[in-house]
């Protein structure tokens, strides 16, 4: 369900009205809405535009994540989905968020991409700050999942168990990963730096994820776990390859 009452996703209103954004007020009390929001509307849900206010269609929309009897954004659920968090240098609240995270409901590995490209885009709705024209960055996004996807905000694309026949969310995803690749920074450059993980724990294990697979920047920067064990060793991996940048004349 995309927003609430009326505003859902059907084979006829495939762009719902996103009353119930984010910027918005709710056209039910906003008391109802505990803060979780879905893919954008097509095409827009694989682009990094910014959200605008006078095109509907590139806005997040409100969704009441209900599954497994429970809002996982409620604050009595448990477990209970955290709160995005901005480019930060508090490292204590990084860490602490970082700890606090638990599986739970479906994999929908394209929103939360989507927000990470999102925390790197200036006058965005995560605030980061403004870019110093004399500063060249490396602008790095790790995707981390625990599986395949198997659900996003189109009902028909996956149940939550398992994907639709040919794999609709991937094909998004693709498209979304796509788009990252191809965007340059003001030198003609790759503008951003892709890490993807798949902590490939289940019995029976999942197959290799093509999708996360592709969305690498590169096949060294693609990693498979088997064990949860592994992924501090990976992420002081990729620390390490990052620390080990710097600019040159």
């Amino acid at each position: 369900m995309v927003g609430w009452t009326n505003n859902k996703w059907t084979s006829t209103n495939q762009t719902p009205t996103v009353a119930n954004n984010w910027l918005l007020a709710s056209t039910n009390p906003i008391g109802n809405w505990t803060g979780c929001i879905t893919d954008r509307s097509q095409p827009n849900d694989a682009t990094g535009v910014l959200p605008n206010t006078s095109d509907v269609t590139t806005l997040f929309p409100a969704n009441e994540y209900y599954e497994n009897s429970s809002y996982y954004c409620s604050s009595s659920a448990s477990p209970q989905l955290e709160p995005i968090i901005p480019l930060s240098y508090d490292w204590t609240a990084l860490k602490n968020a970082v700890n606090a995270m638990q599986p739970t409901g479906g994999t929908d590995q394209s929103v939360g991409l989507a927000w990470a490209w999102q925390s790197l885009l200036v006058g965005g709705p995560l605030n980061t700050p403004a870019e110093d024209s004399n500063t060249t960055y490396n602008r790095v996004i790790i995707l981390l999942s625990d599986g395949l996807n198997t659900e996003d905000r189109w009902p028909d694309y996956g149940d939550g168990s398992s994907q639709a026949s040919g794999n609709p969310i991937d094909a998004r995803q693709a498209l979304q990963c796509q788009n990252l690749q191809n965007a340059k920074d003001s030198g003609g450059n790759p503008a951003y730096t892709i890490y993807t993980i798949q902590v490939n724990t289940s019995t029976p294990a999942d197959p290799t994820s093509t999708v996360l697979k592709n969305c690498a920047s590169s096949p060294d920067k693609f990693f498979m776990l088997t064990s949860s064990t592994q992924i501090l060793t990976t992420f002081n991996t990729i620390g390490t390859a990052l620390s080990k940048l710097r600019l040159s004349k």
